[in-house]
């Protein structure tokens, strides 16, 4: 498997979060460290594992962003399936293990575990903030209960590298570029497998770009035009053009455009 790390300054986390892959239990990967343009201490912190284990890799790149960093790693990564962990998150020791043995018995081309929340602050693990147990791996959910029922820590998952052979995240997205991912894998010939193990830790801290609410709601719209042109004519207007959708992604910047096709929807009685 390869596991890409994008890190953007993130120095201060990136020893915890590549200690955390070295020690996996299961030992055939190789980790792709992206450096997107940092202007802290990631490169010698990235070197110091180059050293000490050739399975760890190194890129430099300009800042262009994280969506551009995974897609650098993609270009490159060698393994049969993907396992993305951002600079700041860390794993189980057992995440690789358990993922792919459920992958081996149950035939499955994604796995996704549950996972729990590290408080930076108070240095304290807590209750993930969704359950996803609860959730139904498919593409309607993905779509309409994104970030209002749940979403999935990128590093849940264990992806073939089928699911993602002909995407590239949109460089363009400076938040939401994994739902966009997760509506792409499940467009296609998805096989998900569920593991209610908490094999990874999902940092709360005070840069996390997804506390800003504003910022996020800006990016929701934003990625709004390229899952327009993920779904099917049929799939747009059973899933976008619904007043749920409308009133948690749309409603509050009024767009107008949207605004006049719900109306045609309701004015052409589709029932959809």
């Amino acid at each position: 498997m390869s596991v890409i790390v994008p890190c953007f300054n993130q120095g201060l986390f990136l020893n915890e979060c590549l200690h955390s892959i070295s020690m996996q239990s299961y030992t055939n990967w190789e980790c792709i460290v992206v450096n997107d343009g940092s202007r802290d201490e990631t490169e010698e912190v990235a070197k110091k594992w180059l050293e000490k284990d050739k399975r760890f890799k190194y890129v430099y790149q300009e800042n262009k962003g994280l969506s551009s960093a995974r897609n650098m790693g993609l270009a490159i990564a060698k393994g049969e399936f993907i396992q993305f962990l951002d600079a700041d998150d860390f794993l189980d020791i057992k995440k690789f293990e358990v993922s792919v043995k459920d992958i081996n018995n149950t035939f499955s081309n994604l796995v996704i575990t549950n996972f729990l929340t590290y408080n930076t602050q108070k240095k304290k693990v807590k209750e993930p903030y969704c359950d996803l147990s609860q959730v139904d791996f498919n593409l309607k959910s993905m779509v309409l209960d994104w970030d209002h029922k749940f979403s999935i820590p990128i590093h849940c998952a264990l992806i073939s590298i089928n699911l993602l052979r002909d995407f590239r995240f949109p460089n363009e997205l400076q938040a939401k570029e994994d739902w966009i991912m997760w509506i792409s894998i499940f467009k296609k010939k998805c096989f998900t497998s569920f593991v209610d193990l908490p094999l990874v830790y999902y940092r709360s801290h005070s840069d996390n770009m997804c506390l800003d609410r504003v910022f996020t709601t800006v990016q929701k719209q934003k990625a709004l035009a390229h899952i327009k042109e993920l779904l099917s004519f049929k799939e747009y207007f059973l899933y976008i053009l619904k007043p749920k959708f409308y009133s948690i992604y749309i409603h509050p910047v009024k767009h107008s455009l949207y605004s006049q096709l719900f109306r045609l929807k309701r004015i052409l009685h589709l029932g959809l």
